[in-house]
């Protein structure tokens, strides 16, 4: 296993810069080990969602990230994050893109190059789930 840290910055998309950072690393299996940063908007998708039937929300003050986990890889994308605001109060959800880095993200990336992580739909959720396979 190996560990990649990058920092992100302010205006950037916190999905498609987290997609770019394992693109352009080419790592086939990676996990998010640590995120810490903050945020001007947040957009996830609730609990509970059907493939026909998502509840997505925007978030538009500053927020703290509390926790952000999930595994990537070349063509599947699954993070989980939780934000808390100036009060405290905290959401979590599915990450969804439109989420922005405030002043900064620092992230902690860990990758085994004996696995990938692809998806493929499963018929009983009807979401693409992870697949896993050893290279």
């Amino acid at each position: 296993m190996k560990l990649y840290a990058t920092r992100l910055h302010e205006g950037e998309d916190l999905k498609q810069a987290i997609e770019a950072f394992v693109g352009a690393n080419q790592l086939s299996s990676a996990t998010i080990i640590s995120a810490v940063g903050s945020l001007s908007k947040a957009r996830m998708r609730m609990a509970g969602a059907q493939p026909q039937a998502q509840d997505i929300r925007d978030y538009d003050l500053g927020y703290e990230i509390v926790s952000l986990i999930g595994n990537l890889g070349s063509d599947r994308t699954h993070l989980h994050m939780a934000i808390s605001d100036a009060d405290g109060k905290v959401w979590g959800g599915h990450l969804k893109e439109g989420t922005i880095v405030h002043t900064t993200v620092e992230l902690v990336i860990a990758s085994d190059p004996t696995l990938h992580f692809s998806e493929a739909v499963d018929a009983a959720t009807g979401f693409g789930e992870l697949q896993i396979t050893e290279v």
